[in-house]
C-alpha cells in the first residue's frame, strides 16, 4: 500500500490532524493550508508544508512527512530540505517538523546528528501503531489509525467514522476520505465491494470525489 500520497491528502484536507498526532496545541490549526514546495537549485522537494493563516507571525510553520519505507538517509535529506527552505524563504516565524511512521521498525533513519532537534521538540515522531489500542482518540486520529488498522477491524471502524463524523466537518468530505483510505487498504476490491463494506446507498457514494473520478475514467 503506497500511503505517502494518502497522508498528504489527509493533511491537506484535515490540517489539524498533524497537530493532533504530534500532541501540539496551535490556535486556528484548521486554518492552516498544505503546500508542496520545490526548493530552487536543488533536487529537494517538500511535499508537506502547513502554512499558518496570514497575519499570524506567532503561529509555527509545520513541516510534515509520512514515511512508510525504511530509509537510512531519511532524516539527513528531509531536515536538509527544511533548513534550505528556511534559508531560501527567509523564514522569521517558529517552525516544527512532524514525521508519521506506521511503526517503529519503519524508523530506520540515522538520527544521531539531529537528536538535539528531537530533545528540544522541534522534531516530533509519530508512530501510528501507538494508536491501535488507544481508548480515547480524536476523530482525526481515528482517520489516521484507519490507514494501518487490521483488515478485520477496518470495515467496522470505517462505518463508525461515516456514521458519526466530526461535527465541524462536511459529512461528504468525511465519506470521501474514508472511502479513499479503504481503496488504499483494499486495492483488490472493486468500487461495488467498497460500497458494500460501508453499507451505504449508491446515491451517497456517487457524490464523493473518488466515485466521480473513477466514473469519469470509466467513461
Amino acid at each position: 500500500m503506497h500511503t505517502d500520497p494518502l497522508f498528504y491528502r489527509l493533511f491537506q484536507e484535515r490540517p489539524a490532524l498533524a497537530f493532533d498526532l504530534a500532541g501540539l496545541t496551535v490556535p486556528e490549526a484548521a486554518d492552516y493550508r498544505m503546500r508542496a514546495v520545490e526548493v530552487k537549485q536543488t533536487a529537494f522537494r517538500l511535499d508537506g508544508v502547513l502554512v499558518p493563516p496570514p497575519g499570524r507571525m506567532d503561529a509555527p510553520l509545520i513541516f510534515t512527512e509520512a514515511q512508510f519505507q525504511r530509509r537510512k538517509t531519511f532524516y539527513a535529506r528531509w531536515l536538509a530540505s527544511i533548513f534550505l527552505y528556511l534559508y531560501r524563504h527567509r523564514v522569521t516565524r517558529p517552525w516544527q517538523a512532524v514525521v508519521v511512521f506506521p511503526h517503529r521498525q519503519a524508523d530506520a533513519g540515522i538520527l544521531t546528528p539531529y537528536e538535539g532537534l528531537l530533545q528540544c521538540g522541534l522534531l516530533r515522531r509519530v508512530y501510528l501503531e501507538d494508536l491501535l489500542d488507544a481508548p480515547e482518540l480524536s476523530f482525526d486520529a481515528r482517520l489516521a489509525r484507519l490507514v494501518i488498522l487490521e483488515t478485520e477491524r477496518a470495515p467496522l471502524e470505517a462505518r463508525a467514522l461515516v456514521a458519526a463524523p466530526d461535527p465541524t466537518a462536511d459529512p461528504l468530505e468525511v465519506l470521501d476520505l474514508v472511502e479513499t483510505i479503504l481503496v488504499y487498504k483494499f486495492p483488490q476490491l472493486s468500487r461495488e465491494e467498497i460500497r458494500a463494506m460501508l453499507q451505504l446507498p449508491e446515491a451517497n457514494l456517487k457524490k464523493t470525489r473518488f466515485y466521480q473520478e473513477v466514473f469519469g475514467e470509466g467513461r
